[in-house]
């Protein structure tokens, strides 16, 4: 089976979540938005992926030029009944381009984080948080899970998206911390060596969260590879 993963920076990927798709006999493409041009057809693929970025859909700065690309391909995927899975940005993305909107959350969650489900798939966490945004859910989504912020999870149709980070490890988070956002950690009141050495120390129950997670999303997608 074959999965199509949109990122918006060089320093995301699949993480986690790639390696459990690829345990299950996926084969994953990368494609970054906008740099590697429009999106391939996502008829072409069983699985699409779309990840996180630093922008808003709040504001579009910074994403005026390509995001109504984007939020046409999430359309066109889902009209083809391909499943899409939208992770923090992504998530944002499918709300806004089936009918939902995106507004500043409460407050910035950041860090470790734990959330209420509903779903046996979904685990109350903590799951890894980075995002000053939230998802207002499109009339025909159904919520998953949430905690005192805001919306963390929910599904319309075969589309299935988290306000979290389920693909997050440590080589992840370090290359996310660059100079700014330290300074966004710092002044959130985190310590970012602390907030290493606790991705790390979460590593094996991230990893277990993400089987039961991946099952669910491809129940979900309503696709059944076998696990290697």
């Amino acid at each position: 089976m074959k999965a199509i993963v949109l990122r918006h920076h060089d320093e995301d990927n699949p993480g986690l979540i790639g390696l459990e798709l690829e345990r299950r006999g996926f084969t994953l493409t990368i494609h970054r938005m906008p740099e590697d041009g429009p999106p391939p057809n996502p008829r072409d693929y069983d699985l699409c992926i779309v990840l996180g970025a630093k922008w808003s859909l709040v504001d579009r700065v910074g994403i005026e030029t390509w995001i109504d690309q984007e939020l046409d391909w999430l359309r066109t995927a889902d009209a083809a009944g391909v499943p899409v899975l939208g992770i923090c940005f992504g998530s944002q993305a499918l709300a806004a381009a089936h009918g939902g909107r995106v507004t500043r959350a409460p407050k910035m969650e950041l860090g470790w984080t734990d959330i209420v489900s509903s779903e046996a798939g979904i685990s109350d966490g903590p799951w890894f948080q980075f995002h000053s945004d939230q998802c207002i859910i499109p009339d025909g989504a159904t919520e998953l899970a949430r905690n005192q912020v805001c919306v963390q999870a929910f599904s319309l149709r075969k589309n299935l998206a988290v306000q979290f980070h389920p693909e997050l490890e440590r080589l992840q988070l370090e290359q996310w911390l660059d100079e700014e956002s330290v300074a966004i950690v710092r002044d959130f009141g985190l310590d970012t060596e602390q907030l290493l050495s606790e991705t790390d120390d979460r590593l094996d129950a991230a990893i277990e969260n993400v089987r039961v997670f991946v099952d669910f999303a491809l129940g979900v997608a309503g696709l059944t590879p076998t696990a290697t």
